[in-house]
């Protein structure tokens, strides 16, 4: 939106054109405004306007998220938000795609979740390290966007980069790589300083047996025989599940008329025997 923006701009007056990543602050916007206003009514004039009043709502969209998320984001982790280069919408989704870090062993199993963790490779007796595309692409984009802003304002960061430059001779690509791999190690800790309340949601209840039914009543005694000789007679634990699938009374289709699988989270292998005598057609 803002590129096509740009491109009528130019095409009206190209003094009009706003200095890059300035769209997003109220004052420039109304600037803008008064200007094209102040031009002779055209249609490029006009459809200027229309973009800069959807820029205009979903920058203010996009504000009323910052600020509904701004107060979560800080009780949960304000550890992260003091980091360099983590605004608010950057630790909201790192929280969103972490979650618990306990369940990582330790950094660098949580570099190999986010894709920062270095895969080498050889070429000519020269070792290097090549981009890893796996792991999660939100938070390695995430992770880029941090590393992105350090490099420019983090004075440890500028000395890393300029270290790797002249020792091991990286290019610009590989040196971010390493100050990447280095930030997942920083967030790590500052998540494992900070306790997080993952609210606890309820079991499901358990699945009434007799509430799955076949609409043939014999069928349905058979089924109460079944699972009274296999011991099923009683309603299942909670975290058991019942699937019945059942056939056409009529038809061309020869499958079993019921066949019924109880599933169950410590013994997934455990399926109940098909109900002999299933209907068949004569």
């Amino acid at each position: 939106m803002i590129n096509r923006l740009r491109w009528h701009l130019h095409d009206l007056d190209p003094s009009l054109a706003p200095t890059a990543r300035t769209l997003k602050h109220a004052a420039t916007r109304h600037r803008l405004v008064a200007r094209l206003q102040g031009l002779p009514a055209s249609t490029v004039r006009r459809i200027a306007l229309a973009q800069l009043a959807h820029i205009e709502a979903l920058s203010t969209e996009i504000q009323a998220v910052e600020d509904e998320l701004k107060p979560h984001v800080e009780a949960l982790a304000p550890n992260l938000m003091a980091l360099l280069g983590v605004g608010m919408l950057t630790a909201a989704k790192i929280l969103g795609e972490v979650g618990d870090v306990a369940r990582f062993r330790g950094p660098a199993t949580f570099a190999r979740h986010n894709g920062t963790a270095p895969i080498p490779v050889w070429s000519a007796n020269e070792g290097r390290q090549r981009l890893n595309r796996g792991g999660n692409r939100q938070l390695n984009v995430a992770r880029h966007r941090i590393a992105i802003t350090q490099a420019r304002l983090h004075q440890g960061a500028k000395d890393l980069l300029e270290r790797r430059k002249q020792t091991t001779h990286d290019t610009a690509k590989d040196s971010l790589r390493v100050l990447k791999r280095h930030l997942s190690d920083v967030v790590y800790r500052r998540f494992s300083s900070t306790t997080l309340s993952i609210p606890q949601y309820p079991a499901p209840p358990p699945v009434d047996i007799g509430a799955s039914k076949c609409s043939n009543d014999r069928c349905t005694a058979e089924l109460a025989s079944t699972y009274s000789a296999n011991g099923f007679c009683s309603p299942p634990r909670s975290g058991q599940h019942l699937w019945t699938i059942g056939r056409q009374h009529r038809g061309r289709h020869t499958r079993r008329h019921c066949l019924n699988r109880l599933y169950t989270n410590s013994a997934p292998s455990m399926y109940v025997k098909p109900i002999a005598g299933s209907h068949r057609r004569a």
